[in-house]
């Protein structure tokens, strides 16, 4: 398991960050004395242990799995890709200054949960089907203060023909404050 308050750093190639993790246990000759750091008897299971930062800049990054890093705290992307894989994240705090959010790939059940949004640049890439009010899309939620001055969106159309909408359509992006 990934475990503490750091930074996870993707430079280059490509990373998937998986979900749940077989413990490994001690052999009884190998037992931690109680109170000995670090004590590793009962570790986590997953990555809920990691209360740090995510920061892209350079290759792939993939989350498979909804909410692998529960616990994130703010995600930085400068340059390369961070991708869902149509799953849903908590991202804390993004900024994004260059590179690609990729909830693209043709489920249109991405969720982006961010707790504020400073974009600079970048491009958030996003899957919808047209129709109807209520269709699906991924879709990226904004619950604080939004800052910057630009994030482009590419929205790729897996599906409809389109139709008259009612009220808020069809969104890919919700913000819960006023960005002005």
């Amino acid at each position: 398991p990934v475990l503490g308050v750091g930074q996870i750093v993707q430079n280059a190639g490509n990373t998937t960050i998986t979900g749940k993790i077989t413990p490994v246990t001690n052999p009884p000759d190998m037992a931690m004395a109680p109170g000995c750091p670090p004590d590793i008897s009962n570790p986590p299971t997953d990555q809920s242990g990691f209360a740090g930062s995510l920061k892209v800049s350079g290759g792939k990054l993939t989350l498979p799995i909804n909410n692998v890093l529960p616990n994130v705290k703010a995600t930085t992307i400068s340059n390369g890709t961070l991708f869902m894989g149509n799953t849903t994240q908590s991202l804390g705090a993004v900024t994004m200054s260059g590179g690609v959010l990729d909830l693209s790939g043709g489920l249109n059940k991405d969720v982006v949960n961010a707790t504020s949004w400073n974009g600079t640049g970048g491009l958030v890439k996003l899957d919808t089907i047209l129709g109807a009010t209520g269709n699906t899309s991924d879709v990226i939620h904004i619950t604080g203060p939004i800052t910057g001055t630009t994030t482009r969106l590419q929205i790729n159309v897996i599906g409809g023909q389109g139709a008259l909408t009612t009220g808020n359509g069809n969104p890919v992006v919700l913000a819960d404050t006023d960005p002005s």
